[in-house]
């Protein structure tokens, strides 16, 4: 805008890094905007920081995993929202990401294959191994853990994705078949496992089978020892 409206004004910022002219713009328009960071806002109103990751997916045909840690971390100064980055785009491996509009799902065929894989009501992601992916239908990119769980995480009809939290590396949690309406949390998936598994005596046991298989990264979850002891009784119901 600046090089089509003022060339001149232009040329003699072309010295200048974004950190600079930030700052002019900040001196100039601080009372009708907000800048937070390189974030420019209407004065007053909140910022989506949820909305400005998904929008930054959307945006992008494609991106690597260091172009949304630049944004996360030099743009808005924080960690990055996956669930937000899910919304609007699809993890392909470990560090490209395609936009949701830049990839197709055969959806149908891949729930039928995926019902093969899992015949009951859950299963961990790091217990379906490379050589089941390879069955998937193709999708133009190879199959593997980061492709399922955003498949999972958007586009099944038949499965979701149930998980404790998201992270830049690996991919933990479990396909849930809809249907399993006893699994409609996390903790719902903890209890189900610990009472299918013989495992553990322990909470802390416990947590490490659910590290062990998978399910989550580390061996803490607020809450364990109540659901270990509502496990047990599930034991003993059966």
């Amino acid at each position: 805008i600046l090089r089509k409206q003022l060339p001149d004004i232009a040329e003699n910022l072309t010295p200048w890094d974004t950190g600079a002219l930030f700052n002019l713009l900040r001196y100039y328009l601080g009372k009708a905007f907000s800048f937070t960071r390189a974030i420019v806002a209407p004065a007053g109103k909140d910022i989506d920081i949820k909305s400005l990751f998904r929008n930054f997916a959307a945006s992008h045909p494609s991106f690597t995993l260091d172009e949304l840690e630049t944004f996360a971390t030099d743009v808005i100064g924080i960690q990055v929202y996956w669930g937000s980055i899910y919304e609007a785009a699809v993890r392909v491996n470990a560090n490209e990401f395609v936009s949701h509009s830049n990839i197709h799902f055969d959806v149908e065929e891949t729930d039928r294959m995926l019902e093969q894989i899992c015949p009951g009501d859950y299963i961990s992601l790091q217990a379906i191994s490379p050589p089941m992916l390879r069955h998937l239908p193709s999708c133009g990119y190879p199959w593997n853990g980061y492709l399922l769980l955003c498949y999972l995480f958007s586009f099944s009809r038949i499965f979701r994705l149930c998980y404790n939290s998201l992270s830049k590396k690996g991919y933990h949690g479990a396909m849930v078949r809809r249907t399993a309406q006893d699994i409609n949390c996390y903790s719902k998936l903890v209890e189900r496992v610990l009472t299918d598994s013989d495992g553990w005596t322990t909470s802390t046991e416990a947590l490490a089978l659910l590290v062990k298989e998978g399910y989550q990264v580390r061996k803490t979850f607020t809450g364990i020892d109540h659901i270990v002891e509502q496990a047990k009784l599930n034991k003993n119901n059966e």
